[in-house]
């Protein structure tokens, strides 16, 4: 869509951007455009200048799927988990790691936006920690992709070989080695934890 009305973005003002920022707000939150894609195009379009507009609209679209994944959930996921089951535990010990999780998870490109904006809420990550450190741990793949942008001289080409540069595949491996290498930590020490803790009531 932005390549057959690329003449037209390229003449937008400040206040259609501003529209057009608010409607992938909500598409973000639902899965319907993909994160990263807004970065690179509005890069393209309007340089640095994006990154004003990403910082408001990320966060509300998170907010948005935090809303709606909470409303769908509703308490269901933990309820439906026996008491004393490992998993519960887990989600229960889960509580002292949120901030570490959560920057985690949105540092991992493989992971996907929406995805986790309906499964988080889900497992009791508080909105506070939700906004704040997700936004930390978008920030970096969200700049590199910006910047993407602001180097593309094509918008046809730059949408069909988004990894074309090396520093969007360099990032994207140290992303997930980081949020695998993280996530694997936090589960090791949440085990460790519940088996202590088992141990001591026996």
């Amino acid at each position: 869509m932005a390549i057959h009305f690329q003449s037209a973005l390229n003449n937008l003002t400040i206040a259609q951007w501003s529209l057009l920022f608010l409607a992938s707000t909500f598409t973000m939150s639902m899965a319907l455009t993909p994160s990263t894609l807004i970065a690179l195009i509005s890069g393209y379009f309007l340089g640095w200048q994006a990154l004003f507009y990403i910082l408001l609209s990320y966060p509300t679209a998170s907010l948005i799927g935090f809303m709606l994944g909470k409303q769908l959930d509703n308490g269901q996921l933990i309820n439906s988990l026996p008491l004393q089951s490992n998993a519960r535990l887990a989600l229960v010990e889960l509580k002292n790691h949120h901030w570490l999780m959560m920057v985690l998870v949105r540092i991992s490109p493989v992971l996907p936006f929406s995805l986790m904006n309906l499964i988080l809420p889900a497992i009791k990550v508080p909105l506070k920690v939700f906004l704040i450190a997700g936004l930390a741990g978008m920030l970096p793949r969200t700049l590199a992709s910006l910047w993407i942008g602001i180097q593309a001289r094509d918008l046809v080409y730059l949408l069909q070989h988004p990894t074309q540069n090396n520093l969007p595949m360099i990032l994207m491996v140290a992303g997930t080695t980081i949020s695998v290498v993280g996530i694997v930590y936090i589960g090791q020490k949440i085990i460790a934890e519940i088996l202590l803790k088992k141990g001591l009531s026996d």
